[in-house]
C-alpha cells in the first residue's frame, strides 16, 4: 500500500494547533488563573486558539490506531506480532481481534463511556479513584501535599485508538468515497461534541476545586 498523504498532512496540521496552543498558554498572562473558553473574561483571540486545540490529542491517537493498522501490510504475521509487542502487550490484541469488531468496540467506549457517571461512589473510595484512573480524570489530592492531574484516563484514550485501528478498512477505498466518508464522520462527531447534551462529571467538578484554587491546567478545558 503507497503512502496515504492525507494522513500526512493531518499530522502535519494537527502539529502547527499544538504549537500554537503551547506559544499561548507561555505567553498568556493568566494562563494559571484563567480558562481561555471562558466567556465572561476571555477574548476572541485566545478563545478561538484554545477551542481549535480540542483536535489535537484525539487526532494523534486516532491516527495512531490508522497507523498500526496500516503498518500490518508492510509486515509477515510474525514480524507484525513482535513488533506489537515491542509497542506494549495490551496491542496483542490488535493481531487476535478483527478490526472491524475493534473499530466498533472503540466507538462503543466513547459513546457509552460517560454512564460510569451514574455509578454510586463515595470521595475517596477505591471505586472512585478507580473510576477517575480509568474513565474521567480530573484532579485528585493524594496527600494533603500531593496532588494528582489525571489528563489522559485511560479507558476514553484507548476507545480513540481503537476507533482509529478499525477506521483503518476505510483506507482501502477510493480516494474520493474516503473523502466523502471522514468528511460525513467528522462533521457529524464535531456536531455531537461540540452541540450535544453537555454533562457534569467528577472531572468537572475536580477542575472546578482547581479554579477555585486559582490553578488551572490544560487537562481541564480539553
Amino acid at each position: 500500500m503507497k503512502r496515504i498523504n492525507s494522513i500526512d498532512i493531518v499530522r502535519g496540521f494537527v502539529m502547527v494547533i499544538m504549537a500554537l496552543d503551547h506559544t499561548r498558554d507561555l505567553l498568556h498572562v493568566k494562563a494559571l488563573t484563567e480558562d481561555p473558553t471562558n466567556l465572561s473574561s476571555t477574548t476572541p483571540a485566545l478563545f478561538f486558539t484554545r477551542w481549535i486545540t480540542h483536535f489535537c490529542a484525539p487526532s494523534f491517537v486516532f491516527l495512531a490506531g490508522v497507523s498500526v493498522w496500516l503498518s500490518s501490510f508492510k509486515r509477515s504475521v510474525a514480524a507484525q506480532r513482535k513488533f506489537l509487542i515491542k509497542r506494549g502487550l495490551w496491542l496483542i490484541l490488535l493481531e487476535l481481534v478483527p478490526a472491524r469488531i475493534l473499530g466498533v468496540a472503540g466507538l462503543l467506549i466513547l459513546i457509552f463511556h460517560g454512564l460510569v457517571s451514574l455509578i454510586p461512589a463515595a470521595p475517596g473510595s477505591f471505586t472512585q479513584r478507580s473510576i477517575a484512573l480509568l474513565f474521567t480524570g480530573g484532579f485528585r489530592q493524594v496527600t494533603p501535599h500531593t496532588s494528582l492531574i489525571i489528563g489522559y484516563p485511560l479507558i476514553p484514550w484507548l476507545g480513540i485508538i481503537l476507533a482509529g485501528y478499525g477506521a483503518g478498512i476505510i483506507f482501502q477505498k477510493e480516494q474520493p468515497l474516503r473523502r466523502i466518508i471522514f468528511l460525513r464522520i467528522g462533521m457529524a462527531a464535531t456536531a455531537i461534541r461540540f452541540f450535544g447534551p453537555r454533562r457534569r462529571t467528577s472531572s468537572s467538578r475536580s477542575c472546578h476545586s482547581l479554579t477555585s484554587r486559582n490553578i488551572r491546567h490544560p487537562c481541564c478545558s480539553a
